[in-house]
């Protein structure tokens, strides 16, 4: 039994040896290494430091107290106003207005040559004024004296020898007398004297005007 056991163990014995041959003589064959020399870098150049300027604090600046003695040019001070007490307003009384007396119209004057026929009263009715007033300004004292050529100033506040807005005028012609007249415009006796202001309807003279009234009919 026990040379059975050696037996077996011896062949297992020279195959681990066999092994281990091999593996010897494979280690012998592989080429060593070779050892690569490690190529030196550049030296690197070391930047030096810069150390920072230390800042010195500023010292504060002391105010500079300038002294007034002794300086001849640099002025007094100025006093300051105190603002004053405001008074009450009193109320203020406007000027009352003198009222301007109304300006009368200037008096204005025309003149006037007597044409043949014409009577201070004819006259007077064409420039709506008075025998009194033209006998005043003329310095008439006979009304019935007047003479062709002669020149009367027409006193008159505004000298209008136009007819009013409708009227018309007519001048008395020979054989002419109120009642004609009327008839010839449509108006009755008494209209046109009363219009006219003639007292005698019967006292008409060649040449007189008379005043034909608008006509509403």
């Amino acid at each position: 039994m026990i040379e059975e056991e050696l037996v077996k163990r011896i062949p297992f014995k020279l195959l681990l040896l066999g092994l281990l041959v091999m593996m010897v003589a494979v280690a012998c064959e592989r080429p060593i290494p070779r050892e690569e020399t490690p190529t030196p870098a550049p030296p690197v150049e070391q930047t030096p430091l810069i150390n920072p300027t230390p800042v010195t604090p500023e010292a504060p600046i002391e105010p500079t107290t300038e002294t007034t003695e002794g300086s001849p040019n640099e002025q007094p001070p100025q006093p300051t106003e105190t603002p004053s007490e405001t008074s009450p307003t009193e109320p203020i009384t406007p000027p009352t207005e003198t009222p301007t007396p109304p300006s009368e119209p200037p008096t204005t004057e025309t003149t006037y040559t007597v044409q043949p026929g014409d009577t201070l009263f004819s006259i007077a009715l064409r420039f709506n004024t008075t025998v009194a007033a033209l006998a005043a300004a003329n310095n008439i004292v006979d009304v019935n004296s007047l003479e062709v050529g002669q020149v009367l100033t027409i006193p008159t506040e505004t000298a209008d020898t136009t007819p009013k807005s409708g009227e018309q005028v007519h001048i008395v012609q020979p054989g002419e007398n109120l009642f004609r007249i009327g008839l010839r415009y449509g108006f009755t006796v008494d209209e046109l004297a009363a219009y006219n202001g003639i007292e005698d309807p019967n006292s008409l003279e060649v040449g007189q005007v008379i005043r034909i009234p608008p006509s509403d009919k």
